[in-house]
């Protein structure tokens, strides 16, 4: 008996499984919800290696930038720019702006900013005083 149970049970998760991992269809699903259209391509290094990722709302951009400083925070050094932004932001000379603190949250959101305005941003972590660096170079 108490194998037949955990038979039916176990048989009832799985049959739920393939459900989760199905893509959720949020188009105009609560009118006046809708982000607005906007798509984000970020060009981004962890420790040297280079990835691509796009975003599709606000909301993605801000937890990539969050992300970034958490794995900064991790001793990882990372560097990032938006590729829109800084396409249709040139800059011929080398302006460089620092800003440290620390406080990982206000770490990603002035990347975030500085990214948004086409500068390349890194942002690097010292353990021992707790302070984050973030270099931003136009």
């Amino acid at each position: 008996m108490k194998k037949q149970i955990i038979s039916v049970a176990l048989l009832a998760v799985l049959s739920l499984a393939p459900a989760g991992c199905q893509k959720e269809q949020t188009d105009s699903l609560i009118p006046g919800m809708e982000e607005a259209n906007a798509t984000y391509s970020v060009c981004y290094y962890i420790d040297g290696v280079m990835f691509r990722e796009s975003f599709q709302s606000e909301t993605e951009y801000i937890l990539f930038f969050q992300r970034m400083a958490a794995l900064a925070a991790e001793g990882k050094k990372v560097t990032f720019y938006d590729e829109d932004a800084r396409a249709n932001n040139p800059s011929q000379s080398k302006e460089v702006v620092t800003y440290t603190t620390t406080d990982a949250d206000d770490a990603a959101e002035w990347a975030m900013k500085k990214a948004k305005e086409g500068y390349s941003v890194t942002i690097t972590f010292d353990d021992k005083t707790g302070i984050f660096t973030c270099i931003a170079i136009k």
